[in-house]
């Protein structure tokens, strides 16, 4: 499985966990159950990663969201939306072998897919602001 499948799913999960009071693990293998999937283990651990590390920091996740939003309020986003600047923020803060370009560019392609005709606009241009923060930090 290649790893834009691989973020797809855990968008998947990531987005459905916004309904659940779950844990990751429990979410990551129900999420697999229902789909009757079965993964090679690096696969599974990126899912689980992606999702663990998602939730974990959704705080801080969700204050950078914040921050980069002009105008616009965290809880004013589509909740498709919201998982998907979840996940490539996540992988923009904490995932190192991730470059920031990808984690974009697979962040609106999901919105491409899943989300309305605006939000790959959106989106590009959030992630592109934090992106701009986290490099001046480093």
């Amino acid at each position: 499985m290649s790893r834009k499948t691989a973020r797809e799913h855990a968008f998947r999960i990531l987005f459905s966990a916004q309904f659940q009071e779950e844990n990751a693990q429990v979410l990551v293998e129900r999420y697999l159950q229902s789909q009757d999937m079965s993964l090679e283990e690096k696969d599974e651990q990126f899912i689980q990663r992606e999702i663990e590390g998602a939730i974990r920091e959704q705080d801080h996740i969700y204050a950078r969201i914040g921050e980069a939003l002009k105008e616009w309020k965290l809880s004013r986003l589509y909740q498709v939306d919201r998982a998907i600047l979840q996940i490539a923020v996540y992988e923009m803060l904490y995932e190192e072998e991730i470059p920031t370009s990808v984690s974009i560019n697979e962040a609106v392609e999901l919105a491409k897919k899943y989300s309305t005709e605006a939000a790959p606009a959106f989106i590009n241009g959030v992630l592109g602001t934090i992106a701009k923060d986290v490099e001046g930090e480093a």
